[in-house]
């Protein structure tokens, strides 16, 4: 049996909507017969809890305090810092931890997991790339945060094993940048 852990540091109710094709994906993974373990916090458990049955989940205490974008990167700092004490106690215990998103924020714990668990093996999905910030409309300072994560996050992600992408101008990017990258059909990474 495939024991899979899966992080979600960042899961925000008003955007419960975006883990869909996550919902989907870990029932796939349960019909084949995988043992999923969902790591997030006390306020994702209760929207997990209502859709997944049979999901083990490690949680940490967490709710979003900022009303505005400007405290959203800091939410996400937090966020990793309640994540990280279990860090010692998952070591060795999976065989495949699994971002649903690349974002800085949500790689971040497997990325770490993955320096202290040798054996396991990290997938992620990524959907789409961030463009620079002079190459969008906005506030420049709102533009450039995200767009450092991207950064940052691509460093990052060279320590996956493979990453899920459904677009040849993504799987080209990332190929280039030397990560495996597992082209699919529907990104639910099932097929």
């Amino acid at each position: 049996m495939i024991r899979i852990l899966i992080s979600d540091s960042a899961y925000a109710p008003c955007a419960a909507w975006i883990r869909t094709s996550l919902l989907i994906k870990i029932r796939g993974w349960q019909k084949r017969g995988a043992k999923v373990t969902l790591i997030c916090s006390t306020e994702a458990k209760l929207f997990y809890q209502k859709e997944l049955p049979g999901v083990v989940f490690l949680t940490f205490s967490f709710s979003w305090r900022s009303k505005t974008r400007w405290g959203v990167p800091l939410e996400c700092v937090r966020t990793n810092l309640l994540i990280f004490p279990f860090i010692f106690r998952i070591i060795g215990k999976f065989d495949i931890v699994y971002s649903h998103t690349s974002t800085l924020d949500i790689i971040f714990f497997p990325w770490v997991l993955k320096l202290f668990d040798r054996k396991v093996n990290w997938f992620t999905m990524m959907d789409n790339l961030v463009p620079r910030p002079s190459e969008r409309p906005g506030n420049y300072i709102l533009k450039v945060i995200p767009y450092f994560a991207f950064l940052t996050a691509n460093v990052l992600l060279k320590k996956t094993d493979g990453m899920f992408v459904v677009t040849n101008l993504l799987k080209r990017y990332y190929e280039k940048k030397g990560i495996k990258v597992i082209k699919t059909g529907t990104g639910n990474g099932l097929d």
